[in-house]
């Protein structure tokens, strides 16, 4: 049995299909198999699909259009894999997207769905920009269909798509997923959603909005009686046609509610530009609703304290660096952990390195205990500032490791020389004026035998970005005799890591 199923319908999709087929047959994993629905197409669609010979390609023909919904189920009706990717036919799937979904379900046996983050496209594939999806449990409503894997047996449990939604038929499913199983996103972009003027998104936005509605009243209809209207088939189109024909609500006061669910999710998973679209979108479909309003002041207010906070930075007002720190360490318990995207990357180079010593300058809250605890590491020094709060949690959650904290400036760092296995820097160097960043070097290259250096870009959207200094590591790290070992890219983001050339590589 293959060990995933990839989920295609395609409906007159031959001006992008080839590219959508080849991202998949390219993927670094390859035990799956690809079930392509072809919707009746009239157009090149059904000649493209039979010009693959790839043994993995099956493809299922319906001899009239019957919708995506009805499609999709179609093939994972007869579906082998345990788990289910989606694929649309004009969207694009990154080189490394199945082996890095698999191995975070593989290790994280309680999580139902899975989503990534992903780049916008346009017609021609070039990229518009990133779209980084929040890793908690109302991340729900912002998980793009494309980039979902599933386990089939949870699939099972709760239903495949319902048919009777024309549109917003994933995010139905998603919700009824929700409800049973956990819900997790990868925050690195592992896909790319074409926009263009013939997309579902695009053309039907005010239908799909309306379909949303739909599928929230179905979620708040479980939440009190166990079921919705849609669970009996019998009365099932009435009662859809009751609540999209508005059940006597005017249509814009129903989107706006619509919209105000959207930008609180938004809101309370920290996404300030989301929350701020999806409440003027509520606001201009309904000019009284308070809620948009309040929303929007909210928003308001906390980029204002973010603007003001980062002056204090940059002006080193005394206090602002342990209130910013505390900020980070408020929700630290429900944060522990979750943040997993460089967890596969960090764990292979930690097993690699079996540091008893190991100095992490770079995690501010601690981030990496889970791994740490997990890879039994001795030793363990956080060389940057992190709050009392933070520290007092870090002790009750994991009174395995041995923590040290020394906030202090990595020059002063009092250590003898190859006194640390291993060194992880996530974007500490790139905070470093020029003036510094050789004296910040030599020091670690003087402590540490490795050392990890993950490069934050110009495009990250983070409070520090106003640090945007390029250095040349791999010069300044061969001058004090380290080499490059490995490198590679998270997202946007470049990683290496150094190694004292006078060590073997093991």
């Amino acid at each position: 049995m293959p060990k995933v199923s990839v989920v295609m319908a395609v409906y007159n999709g031959e001006k992008y299909l080839k590219k959508a087929l080849e991202s998949i047959l390219g993927q670094t994993f390859s035990d799956f198999e690809f079930l392509i629905v072809d919707d009746a197409s009239t157009d090149q669609t059904i000649s493209i699909l039979k010009s693959y010979q790839d043994p993995r390609i099956k493809i299922l023909n319906n001899s009239q259009n019957i919708g995506l919904a009805a499609s999709l189920n179609k093939a994972l009706y007869v579906c082998k894999g345990e788990y289910i990717a989606r694929q649309d036919a004009d969207d694009i799937s990154l080189l490394k997207r199945l082996e890095q979904q698999v191995a975070f379900m593989e290790e994280n046996r309680e999580v139902g769905l899975l989503g990534t983050s992903w780049y916008s496209i346009n017609e021609q594939g070039e990229r518009l920009g990133v779209n980084y999806s929040s890793d908690a449990d109302l991340s729900v409503h912002f998980i793009a269909h494309g980039t979902v894997l599933l386990r089939r047996s949870c699939l099972i449990k709760v239903g495949y798509y319902r048919e009777i939604f024309r549109y917003a038929q994933d995010y139905d499913l998603w919700l009824r997923l929700g409800e049973k199983f956990k819900i997790r996103n990868l925050r690195t972009p592992l896909y790319c959603l074409r926009i263009h003027e013939d997309s579902v998104s695009q053309k039907k936005e005010r239908e799909q909005a309306l379909y949303s509605c739909l599928a929230l009243k179905m979620a708040e209809e479980r939440k009190v009686k166990g079921k919705d209207s849609l669970d009996d088939l019998g009365k099932a189109v009435a009662a859809r046609d009751k609540i999209i024909k508005l059940d006597g609500k005017p249509e814009k006061k129903l989107l706006s509610q619509q919209y105000f669910i959207w930008s609180q999710a938004a809101f309370a998973l920290g996404e300030n530009r989301k929350a701020i679209k999806w409440s003027l979108r509520a606001w201009k479909k309904n000019f009284l609703s308070y809620q948009a309003i309040y929303m929007l002041f909210n928003v308001l207010k906390r980029k204002i304290k973010k603007i003001i906070l980062k002056m204090f930075l940059i002006l080193r007002i005394p206090g602002a660096r342990n209130y910013y720190w505390n900020l980070r360490a408020a929700d630290i318990n429900d944060r522990w952990g979750k943040s997993q995207s460089d967890y596969p990357l960090l764990k292979d180079i930690i097993l690699k390195a079996r540091p008893e010593r190991l100095l992490d300058v770079g995690c501010g809250t601690g981030r990496l205990f889970p791994l740490y605890e997990a890879l039994k590491v001795s030793d363990i020094v956080l060389g940057q500032e992190i709050s009392s709060e933070a520290i007092k949690l870090a002790r009750e959650s994991y009174p395995s490791l041995n923590i040290e904290i020394i906030n202090k400036d990595i020059t002063a760092l009092d250590f003898p020389p190859g006194y640390f296995d291993l060194i992880i820097s996530n974007r500490v160097l790139q905070h470093i004026v020029k003036a510094e960043i050789e004296s910040v070097i030599r020091k670690l290259t003087q402590i540490g035998k490795r050392i990890y250096v993950n490069e934050m870009q110009q495009s990250d959207e983070v409070l520090e970005r106003f640090y945007l200094f390029k250095h040349n590591y791999q010069e300044l790290f061969a001058k004090f005799g380290f080499s490059i070992e490995k490198r590679g890219f998270l997202g946007s983001q470049t990683w290496f890591v150094f190694t004292e050339e006078k060590i073997e590589t093991r």
